[in-house]
């Protein structure tokens, strides 16, 4: 049913997905890939959450605070299974993943790492150069993650200078070491104290640099005979198996300010189904009129979880999932506007052909230039697909 209305102001539309690639890429298609849950509220009871920030209009000085918002309608829509049409898909459905339990265990791991070497599990390389003239030549080691390097010169000095740190381009300080040359042209240096690196809930412990203890050698002999034994400790989230039951007619709704969700309930005669048709299997899409929550919010960040979604591979359809949010409101500074909000579904498949929706009721200016602005909400386009995006 078509809401109509003719007043000084304009309408809003926001929205956001709740599930995307586990390998994302701008080319990449969600068909016989594996997707997963968008979660980004931090609230343990939800599995996929996402969220949009709803802006009014200043046009002609309008005050977006002093704006009222006439009508909010929530959409969402996905594909719930990838089974056979002729099987009947229920409503609601249980999911289960592994979340964290809020407790963690520590793993520790001693690697020898050697030039241009990842260190596992962290986002940081070594890389060795050469420094020093003539025949007095030796090695740098530079631990990086792209944004921060840690720079160990491991000099011919015998003193206190034998091995020295900068930080991110500081000045050099000294690193008391241990030396000894376990045999061949081999020289170690045993920091006294073990410097450690952190990444978030991840260190990287350097205890010793190794290298060629010759002076005059080219870099990529440095390169090729030079490493450094570190330690990588993670803390690692224990899991547990969580079940949850999802509704394909039923969302949560997180408004701006609000400390917790609401259960946003569709009516059975908006919840709508593709007819039968081989590229349909699972796909739904709901509606619940929302006016009330958003003239009480306004405004702000929402946020919507607890689509009913399911991670994996959808095959050669593919799983998708995400929600639209409709706003229309009024100002009296803003100019006069005729906005019409027209509740529907349609599939839409390119092999197969086009949908036409049909709507009446809309009304233009009876003279002059006739300006329109459509929004539509619409899933599971893949821009691989030509027509299909």
């Amino acid at each position: 049913n078509p809401a109509n209305f003719k007043f000084w102001g304009d309408f809003a539309v926001i929205g956001n997905t709740n599930l995307t690639l586990v390998n994302y890429t701008n080319s990449a298609n969600n068909s016989n890939n594996n997707m997963e849950y968008v979660d980004i509220d931090g609230v343990d009871s939800t599995f996929n959450s996402s969220s949009a920030t709803l802006e009014f209009s200043t046009e002609n000085g309008a005050n977006p605070v002093c704006s009222d918002v006439l009508y909010a309608g929530l959409y969402w829509t996905g594909r719930t299974h990838d089974g056979d049409d002729d099987d009947p898909i229920p409503n609601t459905f249980e999911v289960t993943k592994s979340v964290p339990t809020g407790n963690f265990t520590t793993e520790e791991d001693d690697y020898n790492i050697e030039h241009n070497e990842d260190i596992p599990d962290t986002d940081y390389e070594m890389e060795i150069n050469r420094a020093g003239g003539g025949g007095n030549r030796f090695p740098v080691f530079t631990f990086t993650d792209g944004t921060n390097d840690y720079v160990f010169r491991f000099t011919n000095n015998t003193g206190a200078d034998r091995v020295t740190l900068s930080v991110n381009g500081g000045a050099a300080v000294n690193i008391p070491v241990t030396y000894t040359e376990p045999g061949g042209n081999v020289g170690t240096a045993t920091l006294t104290t073990p410097y450690v690196i952190t990444e978030g809930t991840t260190t990287i412990t350097i205890t010793q640099l190794i290298r060629d203890r010759r002076t005059n050698r080219d870099e990529d002999d440095y390169q090729d005979d030079c490493s450094a034994n570190v330690t990588v400790t993670q803390q690692v989230p224990e899991l547990v198996n969580v079940t949850r039951t999802f509704d394909r007619g039923k969302v949560l709704l997180r408004v701006p300010g609000a400390a917790s969700y609401e259960e946003i309930v569709a009516d059975p005669s908006d919840i709508y189904y593709p007819a039968t048709n081989a590229f349909s299997q699972g796909m739904y899409s709901a509606y619940a009129d929302i006016t009330a929550q958003v003239q009480a919010a306004g405004v702000g960040e929402y946020f919507v979880a607890n689509i009913a979604l399911r991670e994996g591979n959808g095959g050669g359809t593919g799983y998708y999932g995400g929600w639209g949010m409709v706003v229309i409101y009024e100002n009296y500074l803003m100019i006069w506007r005729d906005i019409t909000s027209f509740d529907g579904h349609a599939f839409v498949n390119a092999s197969v052909g086009t949908s036409e929706i049909t709507i009446s009721g809309f009304q233009t200016t009876p003279a002059g230039p006739v300006n329109l602005r459509v929004g539509v909400m619409a899933g599971e386009g893949d821009v691989g697909i030509s027509g299909d995006f």
